[in-house]
């Protein structure tokens, strides 16, 4: 695989935070599911492609997360935008009476051996947890989708794995929902 074909990759993906709902009729859906918890609602859809949104609901406001692998997405309410390229952090605050906001993103391009291995230990813990999954390919073999959920107290996090088989891309995030 080329290291441009792996640019290319990687620097198609951005993270794009709103302080309001998406509609899931602008998106081809291909896994969903709501997870209620102390007041609060996280609901999550996976797309395929290496892409999800996640809402989260408290107290009546709203924060969503699209990972999104288009140049284009809706620009109505966005709180930030960040590429998914390397390693780092980010901290918002949605509404400072009700809604932070923390995500971490991690890149990480492998070996071919490396990148199956992985995915093959993701969907044998699958088999044994309640995860969101998703099966699908792209150009250059099978990939996967999966996030996972672990509510807290006053807060819901979601671990998000996106492995691409173009460019045998590992795409991670973990996103903190608080609610105040």
């Amino acid at each position: 695989m080329s290291s441009q074909s792996t640019r290319t990759t990687v620097h198609t993906h951005q993270m794009v935070v709103y302080n309001r709902a998406l509609h899931p009729e602008h998106f081809e859906l291909k896994a969903r599911r709501l997870v209620k918890h102390e007041g609060m609602e996280l609901e999550a859809w996976i797309m395929g492609h290496g892409t999800h949104v996640l809402r989260f609901g408290h107290r009546g406001s709203c924060a969503c997360e699209l990972l999104t692998d288009q140049h284009k997405s809706p620009s109505s309410g966005v709180l930030a935008a960040y590429p998914c390229l390397g390693e780092h952090d980010h901290e918002c605050v949605v509404d400072p009476l009700r809604i932070s906001y923390m995500l971490s993103i991690q890149t990480e391009t492998v070996p071919e051996s490396v990148f199956q291995a992985t995915m093959r230990e993701m969907k044998s813990a699958v088999e044994t947890n309640d995860r969101l999954v998703l099966e699908w390919s792209d150009s250059a073999g099978p990939c996967l989708s999966v996030i996972e959920f672990e509510p807290f107290p006053n807060q819901i996090h979601a671990h998000c794995y996106h492995f691409l088989a173009q460019g045998h891309m590992i795409l991670k995030t973990s996103t903190l929902f608080e609610g105040r």
